[in-house]
């Protein structure tokens, strides 16, 4: 009972930082971004300039087709399903908002179409700027009278264009829907299949998902309130208002019946959306963290031009992973910040290796991350990955990051101790030359 009233506390009370306030003056991909979205997406598309699939770490084995020739097959199909209304004065107002959500996440604004169907969707497409916006018919109709919960989806969409998510779904919705099929006629056998065959993607998919869904609360000043009455109405799927602390009470309850939150467990496997209530849920925990406090209280009218400079890396605890003699790992330590990348070289049976004196630098950009990435040196077959680990840096000072370093990104593992990782580092202004 503890435990329930807590959960709904935590889901409806805490209000919203800003709501009625002035916005931040900017806003950052890495404000959006989860920390599972910031980590997964590395490793589906380190670079996003690369448009070269086959280059793709986890969809490396996807035919490598042309962007020019998948936006034109996407432009087809929208001008032979909906209507390009950018310039209809029947639905100016939803252009406004398209820019002014645009403005607020500075991306650029993308054309909007309005598709005849009758599932409520909105989504974004197109692999080259301008970007599409299509909203449904069924969508419009549903949203086009509350016209700020209209604009927490639009926000969404377009924290996907902030995220460069667009990439990555576009070519991983192909890949997944080869693997995994129809999810309206799955049993749980095929759930459970899906989730062991593309797990890391889908689990990609719900966190980017979450993102966008902090871009869309900051469109809304973030008022919490419509944001949650937003994504219900997209569950419930009438013009009636619902109460939001109600859905998290009867939530809570029904999965409290035999055996209901295990198969919901199982049935979210295979899903690209994390189900609903459980967004609403995630997104009310985010305001009551410094990542959204930082965001919200922002005063700076631009980045600054800070600099993030590593000082010391130390992992701890690696496992054996040679043969024969001198059993011990011959690690080579990865550290990436933004853009920049850098590479320790190899240590010699070292299963405790220590970087110090360092002076990796990167630009400093809000809510950053450090991702460390630990292989083990093998000259003859290539370099085995060992693990890795997200470390957030949540203010504008220097600080000790620490992390264990996981072990199952590109296959499972069952380990218990993993290593250890201690990254030190400064924020710093650099001498002007």
């Amino acid at each position: 009972m503890r435990t329930l009233i807590i959960t709904i506390v935590t889901f409806v009370l805490a209000r919203p930082v800003f709501a009625g306030t002035e916005p931040p003056p900017f806003i950052t991909a890495s404000d959006l971004m989860t920390d599972t979205d910031a980590f997964y997406f590395r490793y589906l598309n380190p670079d996003p300039a690369l448009t070269a699939v086959s280059d793709w770490p986890i969809v490396g084995h996807v035919l490598d087709v042309g962007s020019n020739i998948i936006d034109a097959r996407i432009i087809a199909d929208r001008l032979n399903q909906g209507l390009p209304v950018d310039e209809q004065p029947a639905f100016r107002h939803v252009k406004k908002i398209v820019d002014e959500c645009a403005a607020r996440l500075g991306v650029k604004a993308p054309y909007l179409f309005v598709e005849n169907n009758p599932h409520p969707n909105a989504y974004v497409t197109r692999l080259k700027e301008p970007h599409l916006l299509v909203l449904t018919s069924s969508l419009y109709e549903l949203y086009k009278d509350r016209p700020n919960e209209l604009r927490f989806v639009i926000g969404h969409e377009l924290g996907h264009l902030k995220c460069n998510h667009i990439r990555c779904h576009t070519v991983g919705h192909a890949l997944m829907r080869f693997i995994v099929g129809d999810q309206q006629t799955s049993g749980i056998k095929e759930d459970f299949i899906a989730h062991v065959m593309v797990g890391q993607l889908l689990s990609w998919y719900r966190h980017s998902e979450m993102s966008a869904d902090r871009a869309g609360l900051l469109c809304v000043n973030g008022d919490l309130e419509t944001a949650q009455k937003a994504l219900l109405r997209l569950q419930h799927g009438t013009k009636e208002d619902v109460d939001p602390e109600i859905a998290a009470r009867e939530q809570i309850a029904f999965e409290k019946l035999p055996f209901v939150k295990i198969v919901r467990k199982i049935r979210s496997y295979r899903t690209t959306h994390p189900y609903i209530p459980d967004r609403c849920l995630a997104l009310k925990q985010w305001t009551t963290t410094k990542h959204y406090t930082s965001v919200a209280d922002r005063k700076l009218t631009s980045p600054s031009n800070q600099e993030i400079v590593i000082t010391e890396i130390q992992v701890t605890g690696l496992p054996n992973t040679d043969f024969g003699f001198g059993t011990e790992s011959d690690p080579i330590i990865k550290a990436a910040v933004g853009s920049k990348e850098y590479n320790s070289g190899e240590f010699s049976n070292n299963n405790n290796p220590k970087l110090a004196d360092l002076g990796w630098s990167a630009p400093y950009v809000p809510n950053t991350r450090i991702i460390i990435e630990v292989l083990d040196y093998d000259g003859a077959s290539g370099n085995d990955f060992i693990g890795s680990c997200v470390l957030p840096v949540r203010s504008a000072k220097s600080g000790t990051g620490k992390a264990q370093l996981r072990r199952d990104i590109k296959e499972p593992s069952s380990e218990v101790n993993l290593p250890n990782v201690m990254v030190k580092y400064r924020i710093v202004t650099p001498k002007k030359k």
